[in-house]
């Protein structure tokens, strides 16, 4: 058959060339072919080739930290950087950019929405194959992993979400998965790399939850001491966490009351220059077609000041509220003033 048909036999070699290279090499994206097993790398060369493929691409990367952006923020140098780290790197003193080590005049730093959108996409994406990972993990047997979490390791490492939740399931996240199959071990690698512990699944589950119910369905004395371990870190995290969310929605409160503040003041402001034409001066005056006009807001208010009352803006909420304690202050005076006075002539 060689022989009298070569093109044929040639044909079916690249064929079965083909499906052997389908069978062993990672599909694009980085994920297995046969990721249900999570085969083990063959070599240092394959599990590094695995790390450079699910890398994020080098504008994506914070020039301090070397890992994905999760809030990214051009300084004054026009350099994006992560904010927690430049913010840090402000904190130690330093004044000069660490890309172009030239003295930055200021620490403004302003959110870079292009970047954030293509890292988070990035960081979804990625998120996306550590759940499909963790689902197939919990489907195997005694939950079986073969590569022992490094195609996670280098997941996470490139910035994966692991907070994604499963929408085909119950809304479980990776580290329910990773829970659910019995992989202590493997739960331990998703902590290391601070996933959130907070998540719940439709039933009500916490990742602490579930740890517990895996913990009394097992027998084995080492085992039950590595699920303790792991319930009391999840305890402890999430006590952490919930201090955290708390002060994030204080200080997210905070800064939307003085933004709120900022912006009353703008608008008065505003009207202030479109009905004199422009806005109050440092000390207090209005300058307008009628001239200078004094505020009338004093307990004895000019004789101008009571013509044009009419059209002066009403004082501004803490200067009305000092006011009113200050008339209240003086109303005291004069009538003990008086009180004193009326009890000397009657006495007399």
């Amino acid at each position: 058959i060689t022989f009298c048909l070569p093109h044929t036999t040639l044909a079916l070699e690249g064929l079965v060339h083909v499906v052997l290279r389908a069978l062993i090499m990672p599909s694009p994206g980085g994920m297995p072919s046969n990721c249900a097993d999570c085969p083990a790398f063959r070599s240092d060369e394959e599990r590094n080739a695995f790390a450079a493929s699910v890398a994020p691409r080098r504008e994506l990367v914070c020039p301090i930290t070397q890992e994905c952006f999760v809030e990214p923020v051009v300084a004054d140098d026009g350099n994006t950087y992560e904010r927690k780290s430049i913010l840090t790197w402000f904190h130690c003193g330093k004044t000069r950019s660490p890309v172009t080590n030239e003295i930055m005049k200021s620490r403004n730093l302003v959110p870079n929405r292009n970047i954030s959108a293509m890292a988070l996409a990035h960081r979804e994406k990625l998120g996306n194959v550590v759940l499909q990972i963790c689902r197939r993990i919990r489907q195997q047997q005694n939950g079986r992993c073969d590569d022992n979490g490094d195609r996670l390791n280098a997941l996470l490492d490139a910035g994966a979400d692991p907070a994604t939740r499963d929408t085909s399931g119950k809304g479980e996240t990776s580290l329910h998965h990773l829970l659910y199959a019995g992989r202590a071990d493997l739960a331990n690698i998703l902590l290391r790399h601070h996933v959130s512990v907070l998540p719940v699944d439709e039933e009500g589950q916490s990742a602490a939850d579930v740890a517990q119910k895996m913990r009394d369905r097992d027998t084995s004395n080492n085992s039950i001491s590595e699920w303790t371990n792991l319930i009391k870190e999840l305890r402890r995290r999430g006590t952490i966490e919930k201090e955290q969310e708390e002060a994030r929605v204080r200080a997210r409160e905070r800064s939307n009351e003085e933004h709120r503040e900022r912006q009353r003041e703008l608008a008065e402001a505003e009207r202030d220059r479109n009905r004199y034409g422009t806005s109050p001066t440092a000390g207090g005056t209005i300058r307008g077609s009628l001239g200078s006009l004094e505020e009338g807001w004093g307990y004895f208010p000019s004789l101008a000041a009571l013509q044009f009352q009419g059209s002066i803006p009403p004082p501004s909420p803490s200067i009305a509220n000092w006011e009113r304690r200050e008339k209240r202050r003086l109303d005291l005076v004069l009538k003990s003033v008086a009180a004193v006075v009326f009890l000397y002539l009657f006495l007399c």
